[in-house]
């Protein structure tokens, strides 16, 4: 009797340990998968931004021009750079929230979780409205992608990482959306694979919009 309760407890400890191995080679290769993609991803953005350097080189004039224009802000007048580096506080402070987010779904505190990831997702959807005010400032001042001239030249140089990087951010805000819902219905009780997945991707975001806000704005 004691011999076959010891074979089935063997056989159980056997069953949980490749259990166990399935699960996190899953993990694993979640993982792995996103860092292929982020991989894709940055070969993307470098030529994006390669481009931008190579026309700011040659239009070193048109680039100043617009880089030092002011904005009015409660009857202020500020550097328009100064709007860009408020909004770049907001998404630097949405990548904490996200690892707050992050500590709570390893805590197994759903709650939590949600909200942290909530934040995230409200600071991501002030950056892209923030972006927009921008867009619409520059277009007023004739920085457009239609039309001729050193500004359109410059607006297809300067939109094209801008915009790709701000159509990731709203794909991350709608990511984020989802594992607030995944939360509370406490798909990561147990693994919170989905959570780290996701983080990976909104700490890529944010470190592309670092490197662009320093090449495309400071620089």
């Amino acid at each position: 009797m004691s011999e076959a309760r010891i074979e089935a407890g063997d056989h159980q400890a056997e069953s949980h340990g490749h259990g166990h191995g399935r699960a996190a080679l899953h993990n694993d290769n979640l993982k792995f998968a996103m860092w292929l993609f982020l991989a894709s991803e940055v070969i993307v953005f470098t030529v994006l931004i390669a481009t931008y350097v190579v026309f700011s080189l040659d239009n070193r004039d048109v680039v100043k021009e617009i880089h030092e224009s002011t904005i009015n802000i409660l009857g202020l007048r500020l550097p328009s750079v100064f709007l860009v580096a408020l909004n770049t506080f907001f998404l630097l402070t949405s990548s904490w929230t996200m690892v707050m987010g992050l500590r709570e779904a390893e805590r197994g505190n759903r709650r939590g979780l949600a909200q942290w990831i909530s934040y995230t997702a409200i600071l991501g959807i002030v950056f892209l409205a923030f972006q927009y005010v921008e867009y619409g400032i520059l277009a007023h001042e004739g920085v457009v992608l239609n039309g001729t001239g050193p500004l359109a030249e410059f607006g297809m140089r300067f939109y094209a990482p801008t915009a790709l990087h701000g159509a990731h951010v709203l794909a991350g805000v709608l990511w984020a959306l989802w594992v607030v819902r995944q939360a509370n219905r406490g798909a990561y009780d147990k693994n919170p694979i989905g959570v780290e997945v996701f983080g990976l991707y909104w700490h890529f975001v944010d470190v592309v919009w670092i490197v662009i806000f320093t090449v495309v704005y400071l620089i």
